[in-house]
């Protein structure tokens, strides 16, 4: 995974990334630090980070306290939205503290750009788009989860 890339290596990575998703998914501690350093190891390439998202989201519950700690610390706005999106498909069963790591992340993009008018525009049906503020690229299908989340937590309180 944390390989520098090579050309069309992208699906070998992806397979390498789910087959450790599903190792951490059966206990594998090796495995779920393997995926956990390359989403936020401070090395990783941009390839490594996402290939390790889906294989953090394979790893299901194995993974939501390591992906709730490093977004909860992360200032990298890869690392957040590789983690929120990571995070949205490996908690499987909704919790108030997960809803509150995936709530602070978004404040913290917002404070990284002008994202808030956008999201609030892209929740309320738009198509999916990327857009790219002063060179810090947003992907909002990446943060799908995230308010799908920020909405559950407005539940339950």
């Amino acid at each position: 995974l944390i390989a520098p890339p090579t050309t069309a290596d992208e699906a070998r990575r992806v397979g390498a990334s789910y087959a450790l998703g599903r190792f951490a998914q059966c206990g594998s501690k090796p495995a779920l630090s393997a995926l956990i350093d390359a989403l936020s190891s401070p090395t990783s390439s941009e390839a490594a980070r996402r290939v390790a998202a889906p294989g953090l989201q394979a790893a299901g519950t194995a993974a939501v306290d390591g992906l709730c700690e490093i977004l909860t610390t992360a200032t990298d706005y890869r690392v957040l939205m590789y983690g929120a999106d990571a995070l949205g498909e490996a908690c499987r069963i909704p919790s108030v503290g997960v809803a509150d790591v995936l709530i602070s992340t978004i404040d913290k993009l917002e404070q990284m750009s002008a994202v808030s008018s956008r999201l609030s525009a892209w929740a309320d049906g738009a198509e999916r788009r990327q857009w790219d503020f002063a060179g810090t690229h947003i992907d909002c299908h990446s943060i799908r989860h995230a308010v799908c989340f920020e909405t559950l937590a407005q539940l339950f309180t």
